[in-house]
């Protein structure tokens, strides 16, 4: 078996299997509904990178890399699934979500009937390997998905310091790591490299089975994706409008709401256990 191709065969089990368990932790969980897409898109392509790269011949190459042109979704939801994760206000709004499903459709469609965004299926070592073509098209969306990584790990990385508490800050920072390495790997490896002419193995695989082990780690570790009331009640003070502070039958405060810090100027640390 191909070295190489080995790597895509493990992914494939990994991610079907992560994103099964992680959606079956809360079902109604909008992250961990768009964990399982993510993760069932990835273990697709990882199938068909598999058959591209063992291919016996050009046209089966051809026909393996065409089928496989679901891969612009992966990007988008991962926008998604920051946007959400960090509760951002950008997460409803309508305009930018219709965007997210029309976008990802169009290039899908470009991919299977057009070489305008990959072409030249060349044979090396490792296997069958694509090309980028020297157009607006390929550039644009390289472009943009570039955007895209860098948008996306800004936002969580603002939101990992917001947060006041240790175990939230935790949770975040595996988010962040497990989130950022296929993403920026991508960039580099996918993207720089390879309009460099350098040629190296797609590890693509590699770094996803990376980053999925880190989001593994919040999840198992920090029960970020499970149904925790705790939780819905901090996700509600963190977006919720209105002015709430709680306090114990002690008197002292124990939550307030973002809305009054922002209001007050105050940080939370300031005002938690005063009466």
């Amino acid at each position: 078996m191909n070295p190489y191709a080995l790597f895509d065969f493990v992914s494939i089990i990994f991610a079907v299997y992560l994103g099964a368990y992680v959606y079956s932790r809360n079902t109604n969980n909008i992250l961990n509904r768009i964990f399982l897409v993510i993760s069932l898109i990835f273990a697709y392509t990882a199938f068909c990178e598999y058959f591209r790269l063992t291919a016996p011949d050009y046209a089966t190459a051809k026909l393996w890399h065409k089928i496989s042109a679901f891969w612009p979704y992966i990007p988008v939801l991962f926008l998604k699934f920051v946007l959400e994760f960090t509760g951002n206000k950008l997460k409803d709004n309508k305009k930018l979500n219709t965007f997210l499903i029309i976008f990802p459709a169009v290039l899908s469609g470009l991919h299977i009937f057009t070489d305008e965004l990959y072409t030249n299926l060349v044979h090396h070592y490792y296997g069958w390997r694509f090309g980028e073509p020297e157009n607006w098209a390929s550039a644009f969306v390289a472009t943009f998905f570039l955007i895209i990584g860098i948008v996306s790990v800004i936002l969580i990385i603002r939101f990992y310091f917001h947060q006041v508490q240790t175990r939230k800050k935790k949770e975040a920072l595996f988010a962040i790591i497990g989130l950022s390495i296929p993403v920026m790997s991508g960039v580099v490896f996918e993207g720089v490299f390879q309009r460099m002419g350098i040629n190296l193995p797609p590890i693509n695989s590699i770094t996803t089975i990376i980053g999925m082990g880190f989001l593994s780690i919040s999840i198992l570790r920090f029960k970020y994706f499970t149904s925790d009331p705790q939780e819905t009640i901090q996700r509600l003070f963190a977006t919720i409008n209105d002015y709430l502070i709680v306090i114990n039958e002690k008197g002292q405060i124990v939550s307030v709401s973002n809305s009054f810090l922002a209001y007050t100027n105050y940080k939370e640390n300031e005002l938690l256990e005063k009466k």
